[in-house]
């Protein structure tokens, strides 16, 4: 008993983006996200999914870690695809994100996992070793 809480399985027939979530991350509103291993990312705000991936601009849909920075952007690191940043005011749908990848001065495009020191620098670990 959980002291009259009840547990919800959300699944891709709910909205989420795929079953398989690699990482989970809350942001500074509330909202919970998603990076599954193989269709993007999904943000859930308490009551529906919103998914992102490669369609909107997102340069993976296989997302491994994910950040918020302190001006409050979203970030992804990814499996193949090195990092992208969530843009907050897009105006095409499909180019919803800027990415960085090897030749933007990544050591690597397959992102591990991700980390904000406390002077808000964003760390990406890209070994897969």
């Amino acid at each position: 008993m959980y002291d009259g809480l009840e547990l919800k399985n959300y699944t891709s027939a709910d909205g989420l983006a795929y079953n398989i979530v690699r990482v989970i991350a809350e942001d500074s509103d509330g909202n919970l996200w998603f990076g599954t291993q193989g269709n993007g990312v999904s943000k859930f705000d308490g009551h529906k999914f919103t998914t992102y991936n490669e369609y909107n601009g997102l340069s993976s849909n296989r997302v491994s870690a994910i950040l918020q920075d302190d001006y409050g952007d979203m970030w992804f690191g990814t499996y193949g695809g090195g990092i992208c940043k969530l843009l907050k005011n897009a105006k095409d749908s499909t180019h919803e994100f800027l990415c960085y990848a090897k030749e933007d001065g990544l050591v690597d495009n397959r992102i591990r996992c991700s980390l904000k020191d406390n002077k808000g620098n964003l760390w990406w670990n890209e070994q897969w070793r």
